[in-house]
């Protein structure tokens, strides 16, 4: 396995804008703030929810965050989602998103369950009931921490397809269709022997 891609929990996807990239970074800069002039994205801002943009040497990468639900703290963002904003042509972006698990994120959910192992082996329990107490466990912490992370993952997905949904969307050109006619070498040699007598003979 690519250590590089240990934390990537997605698999890469491309957003087709028919904007240069200076005009697609201003759009999603605009849309990440909640305004009553925007009420077309009030879904992306339910229960709170925010988005963090940093632009980055090749494109830009986001965060995202909302209400806690027991007090007045804000969840800590579980992934980051980092983007690759390339110019096709003078007025078109293609935008590679892929978004990647944040290691600090990983220890603060997976810390207190790890921490149980060291609690519940010395008990003299039956090894196997401590066996499937801790695999329950962390089964359940790491079952919150993909849910968390997935949800964050629709959350900014969502936000970068409305930011641009007003905007055309281009489709790369296609290839031309391969042609019928198929030389192999034998007949080429055939060929340009014929096109080398013809010539001579127009001379």
């Amino acid at each position: 396995m690519n250590i590089k891609h240990m934390w990537s929990i997605q698999s890469p996807a491309t957003v087709q804008v028919a904007a240069p990239p200076e005009t697609c970074m201003a759009l999603l800069l605009k849309a990440a703030q909640p305004s009553i002039d925007r009420l077309h994205l009030r879904d992306a801002f339910a229960e709170g929810r925010r988005y963090f943009i940093e632009a980055t040497a090749d494109g830009f990468r986001m965060m995202t965050t909302s209400k806690a639900l027991f007090n007045r703290r804000r969840t800590e963002s579980l992934t980051v989602l980092r983007a690759q904003v390339t110019g096709v042509g003078e007025s078109s972006t293609a935008i590679a998103l892929r978004v990647y698990l944040r290691p600090v994120s990983l220890f603060s959910s997976l810390w207190i369950p790890v921490g149980m192992i060291g609690l519940l082996w010395p008990v003299p329990w039956p090894r196997m009931l401590i066996v499937g107490l801790l695999t329950a466990i962390l089964g359940f912490a790491w079952a919150s921490l993909r849910y968390g992370a997935a949800l964050e993952i629709a959350e900014m997905v969502y936000l970068i397809h409305k930011a641009y949904e007003n905007v055309p969307k281009f489709e790369p050109t296609a290839l031309p269709a391969p042609s019928d006619t198929v030389v192999n070498g034998s007949n080429f040699d055939a060929m340009w022997d014929e096109f080398v007598r013809a010539r001579q003979n127009e001379t």
